[in-house]
């Protein structure tokens, strides 16, 4: 009994030894907040690299199977406007473009496809329009030329299990 009671006491002072000790609060903590200088990527217009004035005369800029309608306008990145009235204003602008960075067309902005003239009002139908259309060009070398196609205008299917093949052969 004398030994239980040692080992009770034993055992009652060691846990009050572990519940009385307490961790002061101690806040030093120094947060300090790092300025984050964020890279500027200037990324011009894929459709409007991809535009061509084949014809001076043509009432527009040819978009493989879509033409912008002459007048409209292009934006560049620091939110200066150029009006395009004709092929020749084009291809002036894209003589300059080292050093302007046309990242959009002003829209609305007419379009003639196959002979039918539309107005985009923006960059999503004009995507879309330009998706629904079948390009004359980008057919060569076995290569598909994919644009912008997505279930809900694609006029075909993927049957799975698919194999690629690189131009190598691999």
């Amino acid at each position: 009994m004398f030994r239980f009671r040692i080992l009770f006491f034993c055992l009652l002072a060691f846990s009050m030894m572990i519940v009385s000790c307490t961790k002061d609060n101690i806040d030093e903590t120094d947060v300090t907040t790092p300025t984050i200088d964020p890279s500027t990527n200037t990324v011009a217009n894929a459709l409007v690299s991809r535009a061509n004035v084949n014809d001076p005369n043509a009432g527009g800029l040819e978009l493989d199977c879509i033409d912008v309608l002459f007048p409209f306008e292009l934006i560049d990145v620091d939110g200066n406007t150029f009006i395009i009235a004709s092929g020749s204003d084009f291809e002036e602008l894209m003589m300059d473009s080292a050093s302007i960075y046309i990242v959009d067309f002003v829209y609305p902005l007419n379009i003639s496809i196959d002979g039918e003239i539309a107005t985009v009002n923006n960059g999503e139908e004009l995507g879309e329009a330009f998706a629904a259309c079948l390009p004359d060009g980008g057919w060569t070398d076995d290569y598909f030329p994919a644009y912008e196609i997505n279930f809900e205008n694609s006029c075909y299917a993927l049957s799975y299990p698919v194999s690629l093949q690189k131009p190598d052969g691999t």
